[in-house]
């Protein structure tokens, strides 16, 4: 699950797939969230994987970005969460 700060939101339609591995079962844009599907999920300590997509930024200042996070849907004590950040967004 990627929230997204106040500034931001999912572009959808034509030339809007995200970029993903073959790890992807399959991904669901909200209003305010991307979340991102997979039936097998391993990597190595240290190891990233990324996933990509589009965003439209509609406003500017400073926003916090919530941090991503993911979880076993069945085992949910398995999980994990980066760190917020802070964006700042300038009309320039």
């Amino acid at each position: 699950e990627d929230l997204f700060a106040g500034a931001m939101e999912p572009v959808t339609g034509i030339g809007s797939t995200p970029a993903q591995g073959e790890w992807v079962l399959r991904n669901d844009a909200r209003d305010d969230r991307m979340l991102v599907f997979s039936e097998r999920f391993s990597i190595k300590a240290g190891e990233k994987i990324w996933f990509l997509h589009p965003m439209r930024v509609v406003s500017s200042g400073e926003f916090t970005l919530p941090g991503v996070s993911v979880e076993a849907m069945y085992f949910p004590q398995l999980n994990a969460r980066s760190a917020p950040c802070v964006i700042r967004v300038d009309r320039d």
